[in-house]
């Protein structure tokens, strides 16, 4: 039969784990100024790319973007990679520079901008809603509305007949 520790004990655990945590952070924040320093002055990102394989998979996202707004990084997509990125100057790391990153905020309050949507896809949107519906559905989920989404199941599908239609009108006049 499982046995709880002393809550003194529990107490203990858990500040020590805190402490860690703290420390862990700042170890982080003093090596990704090292990172961005030799980024910046030696253009070799491979520290950095060392750093962020070390991450936990929550924090890659903070990381990423301390250093592409920081540093001479930048996210391919494609590739799913840092890359190289010339925005500072060898020059520009300096002392002041160091002071500014390690007092300044924090790596992990860092977050990568929202892309700007200039237009508003409705379909797109109803399909994510399918999407996340049918996941629900799979995951055993009770699902509420139900007559609401059949209804805009068919509405989906009427929608993409008349688009085709339409296409195929256009291909044959």
């Amino acid at each position: 039969m499982f046995k709880l520790i002393d809550s003194g004990k529990l107490t203990q655990i858990i500040g020590a784990i805190g402490k860690r945590v703290a420390s862990t952070r700042e170890s982080i924040q003093y090596a990704a100024i090292q990172c961005i320093g030799y980024a910046s002055v030696h253009g070799d990102i491979m520290h950095g790319v060392r750093l962020l394989d070390n991450v936990s998979k929550h924090h890659r996202a903070s990381l990423v973007a301390f250093f592409e707004k920081e540093g001479n990084f930048a996210w391919d997509k494609k590739a799913s990679a840092l890359t190289f990125r010339k925005t500072f100057a060898a020059e520009s790391f300096d002392e002041a520079r160091v002071t500014a990153l390690s007092k300044g905020k924090k790596w992990d309050e860092y977050s990568r901008p929202q892309a700007v949507v200039s237009m508003f896809d409705v379909e797109e949107q109803v399909g994510k809603l399918i999407k996340a519906y049918e996941n629900a559905v799979k995951a055993g989920k009770e699902i509420k509305n139900r007559p609401l989404l059949d209804a805009l199941l068919e509405t989906k599908a009427a929608y993409s007949g008349s688009k085709q239609d339409a296409v195929l009108e256009g291909e044959t006049a």
